[in-house]
């Protein structure tokens, strides 16, 4: 299941990496929190199987990537980038989206979380009184 929760659009200004050295990005805006792609590698990333990574972006004097935060992939069907993230959580943006913010910096693209919560799909738990737990200490060994 997808749920909207975020934009990308693309950064009018140059950003500074790690090493100090600036580069040009395409800006990801999740939930509050701010990420960049280096536009090369989003390129190389739309048109092969290598990822792009995922930085954070942080403000201080200017905007500059702090660190990983995650890669980007093309999907099979080459109609979606995916972003798995660090923490766990994995995101959808369309390449057509994609392609239209990079051309114009003055459109956005919507991000999507992607969930499994299914409420069709029930998932079933063993109830409690059929749960068996071994203890270490009381597991015997028997010599035949």
């Amino acid at each position: 299941m997808l749920k909207k929760s975020g934009y990308v659009q693309r950064n009018r200004y140059e950003v500074t990496d790690s090493e100090g050295s600036p580069c040009w990005i395409i800006e990801f805006n999740i939930g509050g929190k701010r990420f960049g792609i280096r536009v090369g590698e989003l390129r190389r990333a739309l048109s092969g199987p290598l990822p792009a990574r995922v930085e954070h972006l942080r403000q201080n004097w200017g905007q500059h990537l702090t660190g990983l935060a995650g890669r980007a992939i093309l999907s099979n069907s080459k109609k979606a980038l995916n972003l798995e993230m660090n923490s766990g959580e994995y995101y959808t943006i369309s390449v057509k989206g994609l392609k239209t913010v990079l051309v114009n910096p003055r459109f956005y693209a919507t991000i999507s979380k992607i969930t499994n919560d299914n409420p069709r799909k029930k998932s079933y738990e063993k109830p409690s009184h059929l749960q068996t737990t071994i203890w270490p200490d009381t597991m015997m060994v028997t010599a035949e």
